[in-house]
C-alpha cells in the first residue's frame, strides 16, 4: 500500500531527511530546550530524526543517495542562513584577518 501512494519520483534529495535534519539543528540551537525540563527533547528529536532518515531506505522510499543529499541540503542551507544571519560588521571581521 506505501509503494502504492508514494510513488519513486522526485525522491532525490529526500525531503524527509532535509526537514528531519533542519528541525533537530533548530531543537539544539533554541534557547528554550536549555532548561532542565526541557533538555531531554533535544535527545528526543536525534532519535526522531534518526529513526525517520532509517525508515526511508529500510521501507525503499529512498536510496542512500537520496538521504546524503537530503544531509547535505539542510547543512549547506544551514550554513548560508547563518552566514546572512550575521551583521555586515561580523561578516567584514571575518574576512579581513588581523595583521600582527
Amino acid at each position: 500500500m506505501i509503494y502504492r501512494s508514494d510513488t519513486p519520483m522526485n525522491v532525490c534529495p529526500s525531503i524527509h531527511v532535509f526537514n528531519s535534519v533542519t528541525l533537530m539543528l533548530a531543537y539544539y540551537r533554541s534557547a528554550i530546550f536549555d532548561a532542565p525540563r526541557r533538555r531531554w527533547m533535544r535527545s528526543a528529536a536525534m532519535v526522531l530524526c534518526v529513526s525517520i532518515s532509517l525508515s526511508t531506505i529500510l521501507l525503499k522510499q529512498h536510496s542512500v543517495i537520496d538521504v546524503v543529499f537530503g544531509l547535505l541540503l539542510a547543512l549547506l542551507l544551514d550554513y548560508a542562513a547563518t552566514v546572512l544571519q550575521r551583521s555586515p560588521v561580523q561578516r567584514r571581521e571575518r574576512r579581513v584577518p588581523e595583521r600582527l
